[in-house]
């Protein structure tokens, strides 16, 4: 939100995250090329989802008659211990939604991890209040639910950028520090803007 109100970051990411960054982009080229030679024209990268309000690239796009949306992560072989993300299944549920509503398709959702020793591959299905998951980590099946309403979090992050304004008392997440210091471009913002009685 703070990004999209046109506020100006206040920090660069630090270096030890931008090189994490950079094994990720390893690990997707990895990835697209095994699509690649899976799919071949069928495979569009980075397939750009667009609206007045949203924009995001969807990392991989298979059009098949129910196309399939793949959106792939990298992450530390200990971080295998917390996935899938929310924020993830989030950002996946959403590109969905928005892909229907711009081509008028079904289609299939798939959320991938990578890490030097680990993979995981999950089908996502948006079942309104709650998001379900089906897939395998290591070749072990992993199955559940997660209590997340995208669609109602879409509803509220719309209307307040309808108001140009922030949503107020954002709470703090594990996103917004790392190794104990500010991981977020708008963190010291973010904090004035708790203090703040709405």
């Amino acid at each position: 939100m703070y990004r999209a109100l046109g506020f100006q970051p206040e920090r660069e990411f630090p270096v030890e995250l931008l090189e994490k960054f950079e094994y990720g982009k390893i690990f997707e080229e990895l990835t697209g090329r095994a699509l690649k030679a899976e799919f071949g024209i069928d495979l569009v990268e980075q397939f750009r989802l667009e609206t007045e309000i949203w924009h995001g690239n969807i990392d991989f796009l298979i059009s098949k008659s129910s196309p399939l949306l793949i959106e792939h992560k990298a992450t530390s072989d200990s971080g295998f211990s917390y996935i899938p993300k929310e924020e993830h299944l989030a950002q996946l549920v959403l590109y969905g939604q928005l892909f229907e509503e711009l081509y008028h398709k079904t289609y299939q959702l798939i959320l991938v991890y990578r890490s030097w020793s680990h993979y995981a591959e999950f089908y996502v299905v948006d079942w309104g209040d709650r998001v379900r998951v089906d897939g395998e980590i290591d070749s072990k099946p992993m199955k559940g639910d997660f209590w997340l309403n995208v669609t109602k979090r879409r509803q509220t992050f719309e209307r307040w950028f309808t108001l140009q304004q922030l949503p107020p008392n954002c709470t703090k997440s594990d996103e917004c520090e790392w190794q104990g210091k500010p991981s977020c471009q708008y963190y010291t913002q973010c904090q004035a803007n708790k203090k703040q009685d709405f």
